[in-house]
């Protein structure tokens, strides 16, 4: 194995077969047949804006009317999230957060989860490796500032990556102390699955690396997507519930 360095690419052998037909029998608590990861993206205050220093406004995603608020109406599937204490992992723009810092410690306290979407909601793949470890480490700045919370992010899902990514928040979690868990940047399977840890070639032991896949079909940015999107709220619940 090639020895790599510090700003080396982590490049992986595809898993092209996946688990196949030898499919794990995970046992999941409570003899639960499936275990279902909620999360919701929060990026609103990360993307690219001429106040940032950026050429031009964000053009990745915009946002579309599509289900508009029940005026004067209760909302039982908002209400039942706070009645039956169910909680999601934020995939969490440190940028976004520190705009909102009032949100950081009711998030902890009501028990979500912080994962690290990134310092700024941008596209890495063309960013410099040396900047883009900056990023990293003042993403971990801002989430830690922002909730109080000393332990997190435990889990990484960049989202826009660049093939350095997850080298770089693997190694920036081991030069600070944090428990990494796993990574979601990953589109590849229904299933958690296990990759070599990206320090291994650098010589490090290799305690591999988990991967939760993120599930990008059940992302609502398909209302944006020309010709193979959803056309309305109903559409998209229909999609989520025929899972």
């Amino acid at each position: 194995m090639a020895k790599c360095t510090r700003y080396s690419e982590y490049l992986p052998e595809r898993p092209m077969v996946g688990y196949g037909m030898d499919q794990p029998d995970p046992q999941w608590p409570n003899g639960a047949k499936i275990a279902i990861s909620f999360v919701i993206n929060w990026e609103e205050g990360g993307e690219r804006n001429i106040l940032e220093g950026d050429e031009g406004s964000e053009t990745f995603i915009i946002e579309t009317l599509s289900q508009p608020s029940r005026i004067g109406e209760r909302d039982d599937l908002v209400e039942s999230q706070f009645e039956y204490n169910m909680t999601a992992t934020m995939y969490t723009v440190a940028a976004a957060l520190e705009r909102a810092p009032y949100l950081g410690p009711m998030l902890v306290k009501q028990g979500f989860e912080i994962a690290c979407h990134g310092n700024r909601w941008i596209n890495f793949m063309n960013v410099a490796p040396e900047e883009e470890e900056k990023h990293m480490h003042q993403a971990i700045d801002r989430l830690q500032k922002y909730t109080g919370d000393p332990t997190i992010p435990r889990g990484w899902m960049i989202g826009r990556r660049s093939n350095a990514s997850p080298r770089l928040y693997a190694r920036a979690a081991k030069e600070r102390g944090l428990e990494f868990l796993y990574s979601s940047d990953s589109y590849g399977d229904d299933l958690p699955y296990w990759l070599e840890s990206p320090l291994a070639s650098e010589g490090e032991p290799d305690d591999g690396m988990l991967i939760i896949p993120y599930t990008l079909d059940c992302n609502d940015f398909r209302f944006v997507v020309p010709g193979s999107g959803w056309s309305s709220g109903e559409d998209f619940y229909k999609h989520l519930v025929c899972l």
